[in-house]
């Protein structure tokens, strides 16, 4: 019986400590649904996406979409990639904030599948040096991979388009790609 009040009392802690690490950008829980404007209108019968899930069938997300609070993202139609727009702030609007989250939906260090939801909106190049508060500077990074950039060595370039380049200490390069709108991760 020690045992399981011993492992309670760790499990515990370790969540109340990860508590405090995760910023939950200000939105409650909400379940985000991506369909393009044809299969909304019943013209066409594409799937949409259900952020956390992959693809549903166009009417199940017409079902969904019927009943939701709606926030229009465009994207572009040729190669599916949300389209920008500029703020110049340090702390980046609810609307910013939204469109990182729809844009980049988890992090974005090379092979990390950490969502979004749980991880830090971090400027690639510094607040300090120069950089904006922007969609081509923003990205979302886990706290880890936030860490390794700032303080491990790590540098990051950033594309308006949500693409990426890393670069670690030893000078190695990784390109991340743009993640299309309606693909899943």
């Amino acid at each position: 019986m020690k045992r399981a009040d011993a492992l309670t009392y760790i499990a515990s802690q370790a969540l109340s400590s990860l508590a405090d690490e995760v910023q939950p950008h200000r939105r409650p829980i909400t379940i985000s649904l991506a369909i393009d404007l044809p299969t909304l209108l019943g013209l066409a019968e594409n799937p949409g996406q259900l952020s956390g899930y992959g693809a549903i069938p166009a009417s199940v997300a017409r079902l969904l979409a019927a009943d939701g609070n709606w926030q229009r993202f465009v994207s572009d139609p040729t190669t599916g990639n949300l389209l920008d727009f500029g703020r110049e702030k340090y702390t980046p609007p609810q609307e910013l904030v939204d469109y990182l989250l729809a844009r980049d939906r988890v992090c974005r260090f090379p092979g990390c599948r950490r969502t979004g939801q749980s991880s830090d909106i971090d400027h690639a190049q510094s607040w300090e040096t120069g950089g904006e508060t922007n969609p081509a500077n923003l990205g979302l990074l886990c706290r880890r991979h936030h860490r390794m950039k700032t303080h491990g060595g790590w540098s990051l370039e950033s594309n308006p388009d949500g693409s990426c380049l890393w670069k670690s200490p030893q000078g190695k390069t990784f390109f991340v790609p743009s993640r299309p709108f309606l693909e899943s991760v």
